[in-house]
């Protein structure tokens, strides 16, 4: 991808290769290590199976089927994967692939996902690092892209930890990723009536003119005030004075 200048609007240049070739609002798309990213998830299915041995009834059963099919299924789920930042957000595509059993019925359809950058609280890197899987005997080799929004699950996940709205794992460069998304979130993009950042909100008057009345004009009107005033309390007097001398006959 050709770096763009931040001078200009961002245009993607994207191949025909491209999964996102035809994306409206292209701005890049981002590669994954497929090779890290399989051989770290086929060790922790391999690795697993170790638990499944301390439960001779269903050993059996389990151990096959992550053998023969959960190997392939990491692999097809991770090399269906896509990630891009586009004008609106973060668009994560997963392809329909084989799942379960690997058979027709099995199969798991294209799912695809935008985070708006104005939704967007958090775009942080997880280094790897320690072990992990079955009796912590796969190392950490996987950077982590997690994403969170102020309206997204931080409820706990399928391992007891909290959740993120979109985690990305096996970018080649996570952390071109990271700085790209908070650009375009500092430069507004994605977010719904940018101009006017408050929807509904009141415009503040254009051209307000407030006009004082000079001091010498306004005495003149104060005396006429005045006297009507004086005029208005007599007339209200004689007719007070109507109603008692009626009221004493």
């Amino acid at each position: 991808m050709a770096k763009q200048d931040s001078a200009t609007e961002p245009i993607a240049i994207a191949s025909s290769t491209s999964y996102f070739a035809g994306e409206e609002g292209l701005i890049e798309e981002f590669q994954f290590d497929y090779n890290l990213l399989n051989a770290f998830d086929q060790k922790l299915v391999r690795t697993s199976g170790i638990f499944f041995l301390a439960s001779p009834c269903i050993a059996p059963c389990i151990i096959p089927y992550m053998y023969a099919c959960e190997v392939h299924n990491v692999v097809d789920r991770n090399n269906a994967t896509h990630v891009c930042i586009t004008q609106d957000g973060i668009r994560y595509s997963v392809d329909k692939r084989s799942a379960g059993c690997r058979k027709q019925i099995c199969e798991q359809g294209k799912t695809m996902k935008t985070v708006p950058f104005d939704k967007i609280t958090d775009c942080d890197i997880e280094e790897p690092a320690g072990n992990t899987g079955c009796c912590w005997l796969v190392p950490n080799t996987v950077t982590v892209v997690n994403v969170d929004t102020a309206s997204g699950s931080r409820g706990p996940d399928q391992n007891g930890l909290l959740s993120h709205e979109l985690v990305i794992r096996g970018l080649v460069d996570p952390h071109a990723f990271k700085s790209l998304v908070w650009k375009m979130k500092r430069a507004g993009h994605g977010t719904p009536h940018s101009a006017n950042m408050v929807v509904g909100a009141a415009k503040a008057p254009g051209n307000v003119q407030m006009t004082r009345t000079p001091s010498s004009e306004l005495a003149p009107l104060l005396r006429k005030q005045n006297a009507l005033l004086t005029e208005q309390n007599k007339v209200l007097n004689e007719h007070t004075n109507l109603l008692k001398s009626i009221a004493k006959k």
